[in-house]
């Protein structure tokens, strides 16, 4: 639906921001981190939840990876939006899978609305995600390494590509293509 805002911060709600962009604003909730900045423009990956009941509300995030953490994390049952968008408040994405890694429920449960029986239930779903992705990620960057690419060139390429839903070979052809361009 609406995948991208870019545009100027007309203002700053501490945890929202209004972009306008072509003559429209639209208020973007977001973490705070991003916020706290105080940008005066911004290019947000955004997410559009329509809950059955009541308003329908715009997500934005620095980055795809950023927001597709958001988009696994309200899967979980008992993570709400609110609750998401708490996490990656309170920490960037390598941060967060640190966290979920080491399997930290005592960090985890210091976020707002989080307590020790939700961040066990985050820290069991979110792990296989991260691992899924890092598996490929490693995969891939021996692919490329073996191809005579750099290590600063593939990981400035696979920064650039949301290769998560991709089987490897797809993956690598989408990469490709950044190294190529």
């Amino acid at each position: 639906m609406i995948d991208l805002i870019e545009g100027e911060v007309v203002a700053n709600y501490g945890d929202s921001l209004s972009v306008k962009c072509f003559g429209l604003a639209f208020r973007v909730s977001v973490p705070l981190r991003i916020a706290l900045k105080k940008p005066q423009k911004v290019k947000l990956f955004t997410k559009l939840i329509i809950p059955k009941e009541g308003t329908p509300h715009l997500y934005g995030f620095e980055t795809e990876k950023e927001r597709e953490i958001f988009e696994c994390l309200v899967k979980i049952p008992g993570v709400g939006s609110r609750t998401a968008l708490n996490i990656l408040s309170q920490f960037e994405p390598k941060k967060l899978e640190e966290v979920i890694n080491s399997g930290s429920v005592s960090e985890l449960a210091k976020v707002k609305g989080i307590g020790p029986k939700l961040a066990r239930r985050i820290i069991a779903e979110m792990k296989g995600k991260f691992l899924e992705v890092k598996t490929k990620n490693s995969e891939l960057f021996e692919i490329l390494k073996s191809l005579g690419y750099t290590t600063s060139e593939i990981e400035k390429a696979l920064s650039q590509v949301d290769i998560s839903n991709l089987p490897v070979e797809k993956a690598l052809k989408e990469v490709l293509k950044v190294l190529h361009s």
